[in-house]
C-alpha cells in the first residue's frame, strides 16, 4: 500500500496491514464480548381474543363482540384527532356526513353505545364492566395481566369479559337472549 504523507511517499508493509487489521478485529470482539446479552426478540403476540376463542373461554360471537369493541374504540380515538385536524381545511367532499362509514356509524349507535353505557354502570371491585373489557380487547392485554394491574383475579375478570361481550352480542342479535338473565351477578 502506498500513500503520500507531506509530500514524501509512505509505504505500508503488508505485515503492518495485517496487524491493523488484527488489533482492529480484536477491538471489536472486545466491545461485542462486553456488552450485555440481549435477550432473544419476543415473537408477536398473538390476539388475546382468539387465543381465548381457541382455547373454548370464549364464543366465536363474544369474539366478534370484543373485535369490533376494540374497532370502536380505535375509531373514536383516532377520529378526534382527525376532526380536529380536518376543521382547518376545506371539505373535499363538500358534505356534512360523519367521516365514518356507515357500517360504523350503525355500529357505533346501535350497538356500541348502548354497551358502553350498560358496562359503565355495572361495576366490581371498583372498575367496571367497560374497563375491563377496554383493558382486554382494546389493549391486548390476557386476564391475569389485567388483572395483576388492577388487584383483581383473573377468573374474575375472564368472567365479567364474558359476561360483557355476552351482553354485547345479544345485542346485536348474534345471539339468542337467556330467558331471566341477570348479567350484574
Amino acid at each position: 500500500m502506498s500513500h503520500t504523507v507531506q509530500g514524501l511517499a509512505y509505504v505500508t508493509t503488508d505485515e503492518q496491514a495485517e496487524a491493523a487489521r488484527a488489533g482492529h478485529q480484536a477491538a471489536v470482539e472486545e466491545q461485542r464480548a462486553s456488552r450485555p446479552a440481549v435477550a432473544d426478540p419476543r415473537p408477536l403476540q398473538r390476539d388475546v381474543l382468539v387465543m381465548m376463542l381457541d382455547a373454548g373461554l370464549l364464543r366465536p360471537e363474544q369474539c366478534r363482540a370484543g373485535r369490533e369493541i376494540a374497532e370502536m374504540v380505535y375509531a373514536t380515538t383516532a377520529g378526534i384527532i382527525g376532526n380536529v385536524v380536518a376543521r382547518y381545511d376545506e371539505r373535499i367532499t363538500g358534505s356534512d356526513a360523519d367521516d365514518w362509514p356507515s357500517h360504523m356509524r350503525s355500529a357505533y349507535v346501535e350497538r356500541f353505545r348502548p354497551w358502553s353505557e350498560w358496562a359503565k354502570a355495572e361495576a366490581v371491585k371498583g372498575l367496571t364492566f367497560r374497563q375491563i373489557t377496554l383493558g382486554i380487547c382494546a389493549d391486548n392485554l390476557g386476564c391475569k395481566q389485567y388483572g395483576v394491574r388492577h388487584g383483581i383475579h383473573r377468573m374474575t375478570a375472564l368472567r365479567k369479559l364474558q359476561l360483557s361481550l355476552f351482553w354485547y352480542a345479544e345485542q346485536a342479535r348474534w345471539i339468542d337472549p337467556l330467558p331471566d338473565a341477570d348479567f350484574a351477578a
